[in-house]
């Protein structure tokens, strides 16, 4: 959830400057749709690639991290802090 709100306007805007780009350099009308037609249809979501991509989960950092969160949720839930009592002096 959180790569992907990162991810989708970073996308969207790189998406659309290669457009431009593209509507720029074509010569005339029938390049410039065959061209943007070609790009369209190359595109993949990024929630696609992401899925596929599993080449994190070799990563120390990532093994680190799942070895962590793994012995937070074996130790169950932390206790409440106590509350600490007032001050008697006036």
């Amino acid at each position: 959830g959180v790569v992907m709100r990162l991810l989708t306007p970073i996308c969207n805007s790189l998406r659309r400057e290669r457009e431009e780009e593209i509507k720029q350099l074509a010569m005339h009308d029938k390049q410039r749709q065959n061209e943007l037609s070609s790009y369209e249809n190359s595109q993949t979501s990024p929630l696609n690639i992401l899925r596929h991509n599993d080449g994190y989960r070799d990563l120390y950092l990532y093994q680190w991290m799942r070895e962590d969160v793994l012995d937070l949720l074996a130790a169950g839930p932390s206790p409440s802090p106590s509350p600490t009592p007032a001050s008697k002096n006036p």
